[in-house]
Protein backbone atom coordinates (compact mmCIF):
# COMPACT_ATOMS: atom_id res chain seq x y z
CA UNK A 1 0.00 0.00 0.00
CA UNK A 2 1.99 3.09 -1.01
CA UNK A 3 -0.69 5.24 0.95
CA UNK A 4 1.02 3.18 4.23
CA UNK A 5 4.43 4.91 3.32
CA UNK A 6 6.61 7.89 3.06
CA UNK A 7 8.02 7.50 0.57
CA UNK A 8 11.42 9.44 -0.96
CA UNK A 9 12.68 8.59 -4.62
CA UNK A 10 16.32 9.78 -5.13
CA UNK A 11 19.76 8.82 -6.46
CA UNK A 12 18.71 8.20 -10.11
CA UNK A 13 21.44 6.55 -12.24
CA UNK A 14 21.21 4.97 -15.74
CA UNK A 15 17.52 4.22 -14.97
CA UNK A 16 18.25 2.80 -11.28
CA UNK A 17 16.86 4.61 -8.81
CA UNK A 18 16.88 4.28 -4.59
CA UNK A 19 13.69 4.61 -2.72
CA UNK A 20 13.63 4.94 1.18
CA UNK A 21 10.25 3.68 3.05
CA UNK A 22 9.86 5.57 6.63
CA UNK A 23 13.69 5.07 7.47
CA UNK A 24 16.44 4.08 5.59
CA UNK A 25 16.61 0.28 3.68
CA UNK A 26 13.56 -0.86 5.57
CA UNK A 27 11.72 -2.15 2.19
CA UNK A 28 11.54 -5.90 2.50
CA UNK A 29 12.21 -7.71 -0.82
CA UNK A 30 8.32 -8.85 -1.34
CA UNK A 31 7.90 -4.79 -0.26
CA UNK A 32 10.21 -3.61 -2.85
CA UNK A 33 8.61 -5.88 -5.85
CA UNK A 34 5.22 -4.63 -5.38
CA UNK A 35 6.75 -1.21 -5.02
CA UNK A 36 8.50 -1.62 -7.89
CA UNK A 37 5.47 -2.84 -9.35
CA UNK A 38 3.26 0.22 -8.58
CA UNK A 39 5.89 2.42 -9.83
CA UNK A 40 6.00 0.71 -13.23
CA UNK A 41 9.46 -0.27 -12.84
CA UNK A 42 11.72 -3.47 -11.79
CA UNK A 43 14.31 -4.35 -9.52
CA UNK A 44 17.39 -3.92 -11.64
CA UNK A 45 19.07 -6.63 -12.73
CA UNK A 46 23.47 -6.95 -11.53
CA UNK A 47 24.34 -5.44 -14.69
CA UNK A 48 22.05 -2.18 -14.43
CA UNK A 49 23.34 -1.82 -10.95
CA UNK A 50 27.48 -1.75 -12.50
CA UNK A 51 26.07 0.72 -14.90
CA UNK A 52 24.61 2.84 -12.07
CA UNK A 53 27.45 2.71 -10.09
CA UNK A 54 29.93 3.41 -12.85
CA UNK A 55 28.14 6.50 -13.70
CA UNK A 56 28.11 7.42 -9.64
CA UNK A 57 25.00 5.53 -8.05
CA UNK A 58 26.52 5.36 -4.65
CA UNK A 59 24.06 5.58 -1.87
CA UNK A 60 26.33 4.76 1.33
CA UNK A 61 25.73 8.12 3.63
Amino acid sequence: CLKCFWLNKCCRYAGVFHVEKNRRYSLSREEAIELCKALNSTLPTWDQMQKAYDQGFETCR
